[in-house]
């Protein structure tokens, strides 16, 4: 478990990387609708002319959290953050089925 935890971390920087990219391109992030499926496929080319081709992720299926569950993307209009559910995928919990959120990784 404590592999996954880190494994968390790894993937959220990667996402984060993909997000600043949109934002560079795009002069935004992605809505918290919209999610970080906008990484993939441009949610809207009259809002993002200048979404990128390829898109901003390598692939295209949205990563998962090691224990199987979607991230879950969280934009209030100035910065974002990612969470993974934990081995619970459930809100809140402790030890193993604690939250685990970008904003806390190292």
């Amino acid at each position: 478990e404590e592999a996954k935890q880190k494994l968390v971390c790894v993937q959220m920087k990667s996402l984060s990387e993909g997000l600043k990219m949109f934002k560079i391109d795009n002069g935004s992030y992605p809505t918290t609708e919209e999610g970080i499926a906008a990484l993939i496929t441009n949610p809207s080319s009259d809002t993002y002319p200048s979404y990128s081709k390829n898109g901003y992720l390598e692939g295209k299926n949205l990563p998962k959290d090691p224990w199987n569950h979607p991230y879950i993307y969280l934009n209030d209009g100035t910065t974002f953050d990612l969470v993974s559910l934990g081995a619970d995928g459930k809100e809140g919990g402790s030890d193993d089925g604690k939250d685990q959120k970008l904003s806390e990784c190292r």
